[in-house]
């Protein structure tokens, strides 16, 4: 039980840590917490990863400078970019329920859990900034992270070997 909980808290706390880093570049900021989520989607079984998701959204709700930017509080998961936010839940379905399915499967999880990411947060993004054309919302949310997100992936997959390699 304490190992579960210490596993918990060190990957809450890495998401928390390096998801307020973010490169500004317009409504949707380039940021590292997908990379978090996938790499504890990896390295957690199911129910562990969605708590520690879990525990992000709710320090963030209180306030928490927690988001991308630094930002905090209700109005964020509400705001412009409050789908990618809530799409980490369902990243970690999509990722826990495919990483074991053969050789590439951590990869095809990844990128299932990035497109569910990039529909959750686009659809959402269309609602809140209306009006707004939706090929104008995927100029501006997906088109340019692909190549960051692709990056994400891989070394989410990379590191999540690395680390199971050390620590059995």
């Amino acid at each position: 039980m304490a190992k579960r909980i210490t596993r918990c808290a060190l990957l809450s706390a890495l998401l928390c840590l390096i998801s307020p880093i973010c490169i500004p570049i317009g409504p949707v900021p380039v940021s590292l917490s997908l990379l978090a989520v996938m790499l504890m989607a990896l390295l957690l079984p199911l129910g562990e990863a969605l708590t520690c998701v879990g525990v992000y959204l709710a320090l963030g709700s209180l306030g928490l400078p927690v988001f991308a930017g630094f930002g905090g509080g209700v109005g964020m998961l509400f705001g412009a970019t409050g789908g990618f936010i809530f799409s980490y839940l369902f990243v970690v379905l999509c990722i826990v329920a495919l990483h074991k399915t053969g050789k590439y499967g951590s990869h095809m999880g990844c990128f299932l859990g990035l497109l569910v990411s990039y529909a959750c947060g686009l659809l959402w993004y269309c609602y809140v900034a209306t009006p707004v054309s939706f090929l104008t919302a995927l100029m501006v949310c997906v088109v340019p992270f692909i190549p960051f997100d692709i990056l994400k992936i891989m070394l989410a997959v990379w590191l999540s070997k690395l680390i199971k390699a050390k620590i059995q």
